[in-house]
């Protein structure tokens, strides 16, 4: 289990037991409890990787745990994955395809899946993934699932 998932089990065990014991103040299970579901601002880094087409944009976050690499729909962008990626307590990474957000636009204006799956190897490969969860919207999933179809022992 990790650290989170065990500070919030002993939030909640010590809200129950505090809540059967009248002498506690609310504001000692309020502060109690609010101090325990605080969540550590992460910091967010921009990488560029050479990918088949140029260069790649690529937004990470956090640290342990499986890395979730999400991929944005047709005219999205890593900011499309703002919320998720600070929501969840693991790696994440948001990276731009190939002509969308900050990363280069194919010269031979090639968008085909297949390009695209070849812009996800050269992030996954380029940032050591072994094993990670891939999620993609609209677009981005047909490029995820294209990939997953490619390299199955590489997706969790």
């Amino acid at each position: 289990m990790q650290a989170t998932q065990v500070k919030l089990w002993l939030s909640i065990l010590s809200l129950s037991l505090s809540c059967n014991n009248p002498s506690n103040s609310d504001n000692f299970l309020k502060d109690s409890f609010m101090n325990t579901l605080t969540v550590e601002t992460q910091t967010q880094s921009e990488k560029k990787f050479d990918g088949p087409a140029g260069e790649l944009n690529v937004t990470e976050q956090g640290r342990g745990g499986i890395p979730v690499l999400f991929i944005h729909s047709f005219g999205g962008s890593t900011e499309h994955w703002e919320k998720q990626m600070q929501h969840l307590q693991t790696k994440t990474i948001a990276m731009d395809l190939r002509g969308h957000g900050n990363s280069d636009a194919p010269a031979d204006n090639d968008y085909a899946v297949e390009s695209m799956v070849k812009d996800i190897e050269a992030v996954v490969d380029s940032l050591h993934l072994d094993k990670f969860i891939l999620v993609g919207h609209s677009m981005g999933g047909s490029s995820a699932i294209a990939y997953a179809g490619k390299h199955p022992d590489k997706v969790a």
